[in-house]
């Protein structure tokens, strides 16, 4: 499931059977030949739309997740290991963040620096950062007093080979799972940001754009946004499938070990 939207959102361009801004015929127009999925408010082909897309919004999702996810994480283990003021400044911080909904917070950052490509990588990467902070650091406090950080101590083992070979794969499990939520949420803010208008700019065509734009006929011509929206919701569900499948194999390969 993944991999196929995955696969429509790099190389849809390259099968479109038209350009995603030519104007082809009346707004809203139902199918007909050539045309199957009829055409959009401005009147461009509804499939070749779509087919063109889902790249930049698949790209700021996983860039702007990857980012703040390996941001918290990094900040996450150096506050558990530093403890004393480090770490009740950065756990204040994270919950300052957190207060603000995510939406909230990426419209306010996005209506201050402007609706860029990296604007809104950087928006995605502040509101997973915190969040991926506070799940890491809580397990990773755990592992932190564990006897086998004191054996590394003892040995004079280096901060950061005692952060990321002892601490952080007490993590890991926490943090791939909660990976499956992140990552179609952060696709999730991102097409909402540009069915509000403030992500992705028109004409480029994206698929928050394009149910934005066409909201309006539903009832006139439903399959120009029927495209986006089984695309979002299959590349979501698919994701999680495939990080609980993952999940489980690891239990299964811990088990056969454990045995």
């Amino acid at each position: 499931m993944v991999l196929v939207i995955v696969f429509l959102s790099i190389f849809g361009p390259f099968f479109a059977p038209n350009d995603p801004d030519e104007f082809v015929g009346d707004a809203f127009a139902t199918p007909y030949e050539g045309f199957p999925f009829g055409l959009d408010s401005y009147g461009r082909d509804s499939v070749s739309r779509f087919l063109c897309g889902g790249r930049y919004a698949l790209m700021i999702a996983i860039l702007g997740y990857i980012l703040g996810a390996l941001t918290g994480l990094f900040l996450a283990l150096f506050s558990v290991y530093s403890r004393g003021k480090i770490d009740s400044v950065a756990t204040w911080l994270s919950e300052v963040l957190i207060g603000f909904p995510a939406l909230v917070l990426m419209l306010l950052f996005v209506a201050a620096l402007g609706p860029s490509f990296w604007v809104l990588v950087l928006a995605i990467s502040l509101v997973n950062l915190p969040r991926v902070f506070r799940l890491v650091r809580s397990a990773a406090q755990v592992a932190r007093e564990s006897s086998y950080v004191e054996v590394a101590e003892s040995r004079g083992e280096g901060k950061f080979f005692i952060m990321f070979r002892e601490i952080c794969p007490s993590a890991m499990p926490p943090f791939l799972v909660d990976a499956g939520i992140r990552i179609p949420g952060s696709l999730l803010l991102v097409s909402s940001l540009s069915f509000l208008g403030l992500g992705i700019q028109p004409p480029t065509a994206d698929w928050g754009l394009i149910i934005s734009e066409n909201r309006l006929a539903l009832t006139i011509n439903p399959l120009s946004v029927f495209l986006p929206i089984l695309s979002l919701a299959t590349l979501m569900i698919g994701i999680n499938l495939a990080l609980d499948g993952l999940q489980e194999n690891r239990q299964k390969t811990i088990q056969s070990g454990i045995k």
